[in-house]
């Protein structure tokens, strides 16, 4: 009797360390940075997808691709279980390595559990960009790996204006781990979903979900997403106008970044080239006060944004967090010429995402026009290097009194920035009627 009690003892205490060690080893997974801390952007293992651009078809030319990159020689691997699809890749310290896909690993319907998800993983720490490019509309995405992903988002995109049948304003989720509870309240009606009203599904890693706004005028901006389990989640537009009326459109996609990880202070430097970019400050807390250049603009509720125009250098601030976006407007809103770009849209980055350095590539040669916009703390401007050469002191501005901001042409091709201290970096480029931009990692 006692040997059976002993027994069973050991075996209960065996099946509890087990289980601690896999919730330990879930939690240690996934766990954000604390509040504060800086959010990771490299890492060994992604899951991201690819929202169906307006031109994602069969016949059209398209380049869909993952742009890898990082500061040792690495090795990995592409997997889309639901496409049965792999591919290795491999680079060298400060490279890059280019992964392609065609038109089928687009997330192309709404209202359906499909799966397309799509997994990095890396020998070493990487960064990982995403490209939609078709001719006339294109943009990337800076992708977060699993540890950065979390379990609340308010998705962040831009309204609608072309309607039925190009796909518009929209979010995907990519499930992490199997049995994830996902909860949406989407600010928009689509088919039986009604704006406001709550609704639950169940799905497994690798999955997809997306839903997109199917008619002129919606905008997705707003919807709440909360989930059991960490989830990565996607937002943009098919295609868009901004503002609306502009000539042409273009795909917007970004990777949404959870609410954890939101920061109260942004520094933000025009596009090249541009008059004037769009800026949205999105908050997750009711009475959240937000202020431009010390001036408080907007007081917002959860799912609320404001909007404004970004013509010099400017900060903005909030007491509680904040996401923040900045658009490039359609070209010939802006007057500009030749390579006159279009939209595009990009989270812009917060302290707790600045680092010492940056390796990336550019993403085609289709759009010929690429730039960098650094955020520096005003001492260490001296000690910034592109390539490993200086970064000439006469690019930078202020933007306050403790940051400057400078705007950099760079060559097509694989780039290096560092500097002494962390700093901020957003990546972008034009070409005719068309662009792309994300931040740095």
């Amino acid at each position: 009797m006692k040997y059976l009690i002993h027994t069973r003892f050991i075996f209960v205490f065996s099946a509890v360390i087990l289980i601690i060690i896999s919730c330990s080893d879930m939690i240690s997974r996934y766990r954000l940075a604390a509040p504060g801390a800086r959010l990771e952007t490299r890492g060994t293992e992604f899951y991201v997808a690819f929202p169906a651009n307006a031109m994602d078809l069969p016949n059209d030319p398209h380049e869909i691709s993952l742009l890898i990159s990082g500061d040792y020689d690495t090795t990995g691997e592409v997997t889309v279980p639901g496409l049965s699809l792999t591919r290795a890749f491999s680079f060298s310290a400060r490279g890059a390595a280019r992964v392609t896909f065609d038109w089928t690993v687009c997330v192309a319907s709404s209202d359906a559990v499909e799966d397309l998800g799509v997994r990095v993983t890396a020998s070493r720490p990487v960064t990982v960009c995403g490209l939609n490019h078709e001719h006339y509309s294109s943009d990337t995405f800076l992708a977060l790996p699993v540890q950065s992903c979390g379990g609340e988002y308010y998705v962040l995109s831009y309204r609608s204006y072309f309607g039925t049948p190009y796909p518009g304003s929209r979010f995907t989720v990519v499930c992490l781990a199997d049995d994830t509870a996902v909860t949406v309240t989407p600010t928009v009606s689509v088919g039986t979903r009604t704006a406001g009203v709550p609704f639950s599904i169940t799905m497994d890693r690798g999955q997809t979900y997306g839903l997109v706004d199917l008619g002129s005028d919606g905008d997705m901006t707003g919807t709440h997403i909360v989930s059991d389990k960490p989830v990565a989640v996607f937002s943009g537009d098919g295609i868009t106008q901004v503002p609306a009326g502009t000539v042409a459109g273009d795909h917007l996609i970004e990777q949404l970044i959870p609410v954890a990880a939101w920061d109260i202070c942004f520094r933000l430097v025009p596009f090249m080239g541009r008059t004037a970019d769009v800026v949205r400050i999105l908050a997750a807390s009711d009475g959240t006060n937000v202020s431009w250049n010390g001036s408080q603009v907007a007081t917002l509720d959860a799912g609320q944004f404001y909007e404004g125009l970004l013509t010099a250098n400017a900060v903005v601030t909030a007491d509680r967090p904040v996401l923040v976006a900045q658009y490039a407007q359609g070209g010939t809103t802006v007057g500009t010429t030749g390579n006159n770009g279009d939209p595009l849209m990009l989270f812009v980055p917060g302290e707790r995402q600045f680092r010492t350095q940056y390796s990336f590539c550019t993403p085609t040669s289709d759009l010929p026009g690429n730039y960098v916009n650094l955020i520096v703390p005003a001492g260490a401007v001296s000690g910034m290097r592109l390539d490993g050469a200086p970064v000439s002191a006469s690019l930078f501005t202020p933007i306050d009194a403790d940051y400057l901001g400078a705007q950099l042409s760079v060559a097509e091709g694989i780039h290096v920035i560092s500097g002494p201290v962390n700093f901020g970096l957003i990546m972008y480029g034009f070409g005719s009627y068309d662009s792309y931009g994300n931040a740095g990692g």
